[in-house]
């Protein structure tokens, strides 16, 4: 038997949110929440064994309060989109990535300078460092 809810039961439709963060060199990770998931911390429905489960993503480095409230959130649901989205991200993330933000997809640059994308590790929007894709364009080019 599957722990999961069955996908007839989960509107699986696209997401145009993203989660921006700030890895320490200052370039920008992007993490794109599986519509799945998403849907399931809307609506909860997963089978799981709450205390094992928690202790297990305790044991793997998460703080308790996010693998709970994880947990919590596959079972019982209750979130809206934009919540589901920050929670997808937090669990996503890695230690050293700062300054997590929930975005539309259509507020991102434009993909051609994605190796250079530029963040403030206290946040803030995306710049492109333009010398750098200078020099890296040309590279391409030769």
């Amino acid at each position: 038997m599957s722990r999961w809810p069955p996908l007839p039961f989960l509107a699986t439709g696209k997401t145009m949110l993203r989660v921006v963060a700030t890895n320490p060199d200052s370039s920008v990770a992007i993490i794109v929440p599986s519509p799945r998931c998403v849907a399931v911390l809307k609506v909860g429905g997963a089978r799981l064994q709450r205390d094992w489960e928690i202790e297990k993503l305790i044991r793997s480095g998460m703080s308790q309060p996010l693998a709970e409230q994880w947990i919590d959130g596959l079972m019982r649901g209750g979130y809206d989109e934009r919540a589901a989205v920050a929670l997808i991200g937090e669990f996503s993330r890695s230690p050293d990535m700062t300054a997590l933000a929930v975005v539309d997809a259509s507020e991102l640059p434009d993909r051609k300078f994605r190796p250079w994308w530029r963040r403030s590790q206290n946040g803030g929007p995306i710049w492109i460092d333009e010398e750098e894709a200078m020099w890296g364009l040309y590279a391409r080019s030769a």
